[in-house]
């Protein structure tokens, strides 16, 4: 009655990036070159009729070769969802670390769309951070055709090395389609105040 499946890439690749920092005197054209590798895995096991789990796991290595950076960064991924007729629960990790100078695009980020919703990053790293710790725990139901009502719990924390790892939390509510298509809204958990935050957009 049930299905299993086992899948593992290998990704090996370049990336290029030029950048043009702004000063006040002048425009500094740099450049940020990286070798990167990612290993993925995914097992799915079970059908939707009774009880379908997919296992997920993904380790990503980037080493900057050459350029005006020096930098090594690793981040790690490891996820399960479990749908069950028309409910689905998923859970989340990911973590990383970043050693030497990065540039901007390399350094980690929370408070958007993905870790830490409702957040603003701006708030928490604006120029981004060395180290990353976040969880997300959601659970959704399906409505009608392709729509699904689903909530959510997000914890995590965005520090540079040599600062405070600070813990935030965040919930939310909110209606996404099967075709990636979203839209939420979510409440960074604090004291005092209460900002929630929409947010709309599709993930492939």
């Amino acid at each position: 009655r049930g299905s299993e499946r086992e899948e593992l890439a290998v990704e090996v690749g370049m990336r290029w990036q030029r950048f043009a920092l702004l000063s006040p005197e002048t425009n500094r054209n740099v450049a940020s070159h990286a070798l990167v590798n990612t290993l993925r895995y995914r097992r799915v096991r079970g059908d939707v009729e009774h009880g379908r789990v997919a296992v997920t796991g993904m380790l990503g290595l980037a080493n900057s070769v050459g350029g005006n950076y020096g930098f090594d960064r690793q981040e790690a991924r490891a996820g399960m969802e479990y749908r069950m007729g028309l409910s689905r629960l998923t859970v989340d990790f990911t973590g990383g670390a970043l050693h030497g100078n990065a540039p901007f695009t390399e350094r980690f980020a929370a408070g958007n769309t993905q870790l830490l919703r409702g957040w603003n990053k701006f708030e928490i790293a604006p120029l981004g951070a060395t180290r990353l710790v976040a969880s997300n725990v959601e659970f959704g139901r399906s409505l009608k055709g392709k729509l699904e009502a689903s909530a959510f719990v997000d914890s995590g924390s965005v520090w540079s090395r040599g600062g405070t790892a600070v813990a935030r939390n965040s919930a939310g509510c909110g209606l996404r389609t099967r075709d990636g298509f979203y839209f939420y809204v979510a409440f960074p958990l604090r004291d005092g105040r209460v900002e929630p935050m929409v947010m709309t957009g599709a993930t492939f």
